[in-house]
């Protein structure tokens, strides 16, 4: 573990947490107000983009941050982080080193301490102050968790994006899906500019109500948009009566694309063709190695997993792929499981990491099995199916990556 890490690690991280959750999540985010305000915001020395939603924020997140720096200083603030906790501050898809991050944490460790900041207010804030004395012209920030409560939220950004919301983590932002919503759209401020993916109607009717209160301006929807032609590795298609082509290659990437084209149209922020086929999205149905084929993806809400699935049987035969799969315990799991079993899968492979928020094996085993005949990841042999396929948890992926390193395309 680097210096950084170890550092950091000492302050208390609920990202880890399963019932050991602030009692006052609104005192904790006023705490975290003040404390940016005594430190002069540093967040307000740059315009910034605040993506709030269920689904689909990191993917924005990085696509937005990846066209924009061609352009502009871009800063990029996601979380989780898939191996390294530097990839959460990027500047122009650069992560920023972590000599950087532990000069700029030992600097500022008792005013830490003193106020009692959390592992991600610490990540938030680390963000601000990168971002501010690299000369950041914008900052992209995706919000943690929720979004009224969220540390994000300190931001007084430009830009909010609102990608698709779901019920999700209901022990938290509420138990109903305007509940949830509600806690999301706050992040909404006096005059914004709006950008909304297509959300459901009682959302939909939410977020008008909000626009209207706040005066912003809100752009909902996704742009029309037609694929010609796509591979494995490429897709062709029509955008404002234009061909683009990219490496990516699924509908939904292509449609949150279309829909960080039709931002940066609007606000005249130029993008390179030349890009598109550079695009990374680690995580994402990414794909390593020819033989054997191994697919990662971070899908574990049940519309995710069945995006995942349509497009796995676009390129292969889903029924004759191996699942890895490890979870978080407040996922839907048996809904997860029950489309897998709909697919035709039978057998599933279940992989333990160091995360305690998820299942162990004999925990998930006990629980699931008489949906799907599950076994230990231990015991599948990796040299006989030519198609593995790494779904659920963000933590899943040191080990998809140590498997693969070797087989990246």
């Amino acid at each position: 573990m680097n210096s950084f890490d170890t550092l950091l690690n000492k302050f208390l991280n609920y990202e880890r947490q399963l019932n050991d959750l602030p009692q006052n999540f609104e005192t904790q985010f006023v705490n975290f107000f003040k404390f940016t305000k005594r430190q002069n915001n540093p967040q307000q020395s740059f315009k910034s983009i605040h993506i709030v939603g269920s689904k689909g924020k990191g993917s924005v997140a990085q696509l937005l941050s990846q066209l924009m720096s061609s352009s502009y200083k871009t800063g990029l603030f996601t979380s989780p982080h898939l191996l390294r906790t530097n990839e959460r501050i990027q500047i122009n898809n650069k992560k920023t080193p972590f000599s950087r991050l532990y000069t700029l944490l030992k600097q500022n460790e008792i005013l830490f301490k003193k106020a009692q900041l959390s592992y991600f207010e610490i990540l938030t804030f680390l963000s601000f102050l990168n971002f501010k004395e690299e000369s950041v012209q914008w900052g992209i920030f995706e919000a943690g968790l929720g979004g009224r409560l969220d540390a994000t939220n300190v931001l007084m950004p430009k830009i909010i994006i609102i990608t698709t919301i779901e019920r999700e983590h209901q022990n938290i932002l509420g138990n109903t899906l305007t509940d949830i919503a509600k806690e999301k759209l706050s992040v909404i401020k006096h005059r914004n500019l709006v950008f909304s993916m297509p959300q459901e109607k009682t959302i939909k009717t939410l977020l008008e109500k909000k626009i209207k209160a706040t005066q912003s301006k809100l752009f909902y929807g996704f742009p029309e948009f037609h694929i010609k032609r796509k591979t494995l590795h490429k897709t062709e298609f029509i955008y404002k009566n234009k061909l683009y082509k990219t490496n990516l290659n699924t509908n939904i990437q292509i449609k949150n694309l279309c829909f960080v084209f039709n931002i940066l149209d609007y606000l005249q922020i130029p993008y390179h063709p030349s890009t598109l086929m550079k695009l990374k999205l680690p995580g994402r149905f990414e794909i390593r190695g020819k033989n054997p084929f191994f697919i990662f993806d971070v899908a574990h809400t049940p519309v995710s997993f069945q995006y995942l699935l349509e497009n796995l049987s676009q390129f292969f035969q889903v029924k004759k792929m191996q699942f890895i799969l490890s979870f978080y315990k407040d996922k839907k799991i048996s809904t997860l499981l029950t489309l897998l079993k709909k697919a035709g899968i039978k057998n599933i492979y279940y992989a333990e990491t160091n995360n305690p928020r998820n299942y162990s094996f004999f925990e998930f085993k006990n629980k699931f099995s008489p949906i799907l005949h599950i076994q230990p990841f231990s015991s599948l042999n990796l040299d006989k199916s030519s198609f593995f396929v790494f779904a659920g948890s963000f933590s899943l992926y040191s080990l998809f990556y140590k498997i693969t390193r070797s087989q990246l395309i």
